[in-house]
């Protein structure tokens, strides 16, 4: 495979890949405002992922916009 075909090759498995994180994103993202509304606090939440409290809020965040939009 000469250079160009090369490099074409690997920058469409890097979108791939980076369309794939997106979709994992969303899908933490709605888990985590699931639980929540289900009444789950936003602390039980990041001591059970292991994360800071402001992360999750960030997430939850990014999936109302998202339920939003």
């Amino acid at each position: 495979m000469n250079l160009s075909d090369a490099d074409r090759h690997a920058r469409a498995q890097i979108e791939h890949h980076r369309a794939e994180m997106g979709r994992w994103r969303m899908l933490r993202a709605q888990r985590l405002l699931a639980e929540n509304k289900a009444g789950k606090h936003v602390e039980e939440i990041a001591a059970e992922i292991e994360v800071s409290v402001p992360t999750v809020y960030e997430v939850m965040r990014a999936a109302k916009k998202a339920e939003q939009a």
